[in-house]
């Protein structure tokens, strides 16, 4: 499982996830790219 901060985006955006059309679109966008290795 993926989690929200392993993606590489600064975390305001992660706000957007909050907003419930424009945030499900984002996490979709977000889970469909590589993850980031910390």
């Amino acid at each position: 499982m993926r989690r929200l901060r392993d993606i590489g985006k600064p975390w305001p955006w992660l706000l957007l996830s909050l907003i419930p059309i424009v945030g499900a679109i984002w996490l979709i966008v977000l889970f469909c790219q590589p993850s980031v290795a910390l």
